[in-house]
């Protein structure tokens, strides 16, 4: 993990606490103490003192193979903070009224990273039923919540991804053929493409907007097809679009002006 660039203002505590962290954050299954300590370049002793602290303020657990992992308590977190609070609190109604509906599962998602990260979802009152866990981080250009977020980025955002995603380089014939898909979700208003990753999965995607008429999130149907129920994917879409409109409305969009 390269280190940050050095200031004259430094809080060595804060920054061994922050690496311990940011490394965890990649580590599903968690690390040891000793593992921690060599990825980091710190001592045993340094990384133990910050892994009490930490996991005495509920941000790491020490699970029963001795491995360190991250709690929920960053993403309790974010969610505490009051763009993310209103969001998350002007969709949930409409996506379990939508999963009620439709009887499909939800989920809403945003930009985290190169990632997109999932901050809500309704689970669909049928016995089935696809269900993203709350948290989860998937690549913005295999997810559809991922491509909706990319199609509406202005040039300056769209540059910025594309430093950190190769997929999305204009250079190679992959990136200009995401591009152009990118182009026709935005024209279209929604992406509806089987899976990239679940076979028999019909992602669909539509932008959540708020005021200023961005797509700050992006509500999500991983669309399963049911004998025994009524809904196609042309339904759900509207239905989804529906449900899009009004979370936006909420936040303050103005139909007329997209």
């Amino acid at each position: 993990m390269p280190k940050p660039q050095s200031t004259s203002y430094q809080a060595p505590a804060l920054e061994k606490g922050l690496d311990i962290l940011e490394l965890l954050a990649d580590e599903p299954t968690g690390l040891s103490q000793k593992v921690i300590a060599d990825r980091l370049e710190r001592s045993v002793g340094e990384i133990f003192r910050m892994l009490v602290s930490l996991e005495r303020r509920g941000y790491v657990n020490k699970r029963d193979d001795d491995n360190y992992e991250l709690t929920l308590r960053l993403f309790e977190l974010s969610h505490r903070h009051p763009p993310s609070r209103r969001l998350i609190q002007a969709a949930l109604g409409p996506m379990q009224e939508f999963a009620t509906t439709v009887c499909q599962s939800i989920h809403l998602a945003v930009l985290y990273n190169k990632n997109i990260m999932v901050v809500a979802n309704a689970d669909s009152p049928t016995m089935l039923g696809l269900t993203v866990r709350l948290g989860a981080q998937l690549p913005i250009t295999t997810t559809a919540s991922g491509r909706v977020l990319m199609a509406y980025q202005d040039t300056f955002g769209l540059d910025r991804f594309r430093q950190v995603c190769p997929e999305l380089s204009t250079r190679t014939k992959a990136g200009k053929q995401m591009q152009t898909h990118l182009a026709l979700i935005r024209k279209r208003g929604y992406e509806l493409k089987p899976s990239e990753r679940i076979t028999g999965v019909t992602d669909i995607s539509v932008p959540i907007f708020d005021m200023t008429n961005t797509a700050i999130a992006a509500l999500t149907v991983p669309f399963l097809t049911q004998t025994d129920s009524p809904q196609n994917q042309k339904k759900s879409l509207a239905e989804l679009i529906t449900t899009s409109q009004t979370i936006s409305a909420t936040l303050g969009w103005i139909a007329n002006d997209q």
